[in-house]
């Protein structure tokens, strides 16, 4: 059982200066109450279990910002429950509790009339993570029936000690979980083995993942938002989008080639009031097998990558180029896309290059341009061509595995589950159209389209009928650029020519 402990005692409570400069130490011991009984009759403060690598460590250090506790915390095997400011002394609160706790003693702030004391629960199992330990806190405060001070609620608080003067209970009990009506199944064991079952690609297409992460960084995920388990942990664990090599040329090369083992995952962006974002994929836009896909790629960048970094890269993927408010990607199926995609086998990977050449900062600074200016004069004509090779590529890739036996839906879930790209609806139907690649009729009618309301279609090039021209109603002969909404077909193809008139 591991306990967190000052390396000194105070029989009064810790100026802010005195906290500034204390200094705690990890212990793992086999007799948790005999030694908490010990050290706090002595004034030593204590907390929970951290992972600090040094033997002594700090709590308030300027240089590890200012959530080191919450960036190291792992779990803890106490319960402390403050009561503050009470009418009724301990010796006379004791004598009322539903469950007698483990230790119990009087705090520093202890006064007649305005008694302060601490009730502590000790638990055979570890309770890992803050969200584990809220859980555990209120299912106990709800069978005792009492309140207590919201500021020592935290999972991180250091508690302080008391002096050997004050009265104190040691009962030396050690509690199961299962003691407080708490479900096992909710609090995590230390190491994360799970089975998890996730639709990837599609609904059809499950993967299974049996696999074990770092404690810490799941821990984190559990507790906290994608944003700030990538911001807290970025030292940590590595973050890779690209293959580890710098691309360099000399200094009056403008844009450098890239070669054909050079990976990387590229940001999508879209102006909104004269600035560039990142457009984040929405639910319904194949979110999932775009993280697969840059799992797939990030493996192909860096061969030894682990589990972990692929874990921590998705934090980033959620961060900046997801949005998860709809229908939200839990981190449980992160685990199962980052274990899915270490069983794919990448031989059968078709990686589309997002770029054939980039800009040359070694350029830029000599000549004074930014990236953008050197990619407009020199890449412009020649990034336009790329750009299309690129989509002509992704194209014959669809077509080789398209199947016509398959609704284009199928198709397209079918596909990407084999390619681990994505494809939309609109762009397939685009592609077979092109392609003439489909089982519907797709010619004009025959005959002029009739609409409820009056309104008369017909091809331009036809002239308009006698009875047409003698009606009231005037003819105007006009071009539109999106089909007439009326006139498709089953899967919403334009049934007739671009050029028709409409009578009023």
């Amino acid at each position: 059982m591991k306990i967190t402990l000052s390396t000194n005692g105070y029989c009064h409570k810790p100026t802010k200066d005195e906290m500034s400069k204390a200094h705690f130490i990890t212990y793992n011991c086999n007799s948790l109450m005999q030694l908490l009984e010990e050290k706090i009759t002595k004034g030593y403060m204590y907390a929970g279990h951290y992972d600090f690598q040094t033997t002594y460590f700090q709590f308030i250090n300027k240089n590890e910002g200012e959530h080191i506790k919450k960036d190291h915390y792992i779990g803890t095997h106490l319960v402390s429950i403050d009561i503050d400011h009470s009418e009724v002394c301990l010796d006379d609160f004791y004598q009322t509790l539903k469950v007698e706790p483990s230790f119990a003693y009087e705090s520093l702030s202890n006064r007649e009339g305005n008694y302060c004391y601490r009730l502590v629960y000790a638990f055979e199992e570890e309770i890992l993570g803050k969200q584990n330990y809220d859980y555990v806190l209120h299912s106990i405060l709800n069978i005792l029936n009492i309140k207590t001070d919201k500021r020592a609620k935290d999972a991180y608080h250091v508690f302080y000690g008391t002096t050997p003067l004050a009265h104190t209970y040691c009962s030396n009990k050690l509690f199961k979980l299962s003691d407080f009506n708490c479900s096992l199944a909710k609090v995590p064991m230390a190491k994360y083995n799970y089975s998890v079952y996730n639709n990837i690609v599609n609904n059809k297409t499950q993967y299974t993942a049996n696999g074990t992460f770092n404690e810490r960084l799941v821990m984190k995920m559990q507790e906290l938002d994608y944003e700030h388990v990538y911001k807290s942990l970025y030292r940590r664990f590595r973050f890779i989008d690209s293959s580890q090599r710098v691309l360099e040329a000399d200094e009056d090369i403008p844009m450098i080639p890239i070669p054909g083992d050079y990976y990387e995952i590229r940001n999508h962006y879209i102006k909104k009031n004269g600035k560039k974002y990142i457009r984040k994929k929405k639910d319904g836009e194949h979110r999932k097998s775009y993280l697969f896909n840059n799992c797939c790629i990030r493996r192909l960048a860096v061969p030894e990558i682990s589990p972990d970094d692929l874990l921590y890269s998705l934090c980033y993927d959620m961060t900046y180029r997801i949005d998860n408010s709809k229908d939200p990607i839990t981190p449980e199926m992160l685990m199962g896309i980052v274990m899915a995609s270490l069983d794919k086998d990448l031989t059968t990977f078709q990686y589309i290059r997002p770029r054939e050449n980039m800009v040359n900062p070694a350029y830029c600074a000599k000549y004074g341009m930014t990236k953008e200016e050197v990619a407009h004069k020199f890449a412009s004509g020649k990034g336009h061509s790329s750009q299309s090779k690129i989509k002509q590529n992704k194209k014959q890739l669809f077509l080789s595995h398209y199947n016509s036996n398959l609704t284009i839906k199928s198709n397209i879930e079918e596909i990407q589950a084999k390619t681990g790209q994505v494809f939309s609806e609109r762009t397939i139907k685009r592609w077979l159209k092109e392609e003439n690649i489909t089982k519907y009729n797709k010619k004009a009618p025959t005959e002029p389209q009739k609409e409820e309301c009056g309104t008369t279609v017909q091809e331009e090039t036809e002239k308009p009928s006698e009875g047409l021209k003698k009606a009231e109603n005037k003819i105007i002969s006009i071009k539109l650029s999106k089909p007439y909404p009326r006139i498709t077909d089953d899967e919403g193809y334009w049934m007739v020519n671009e050029g028709y008139a409409i009578a009023y």
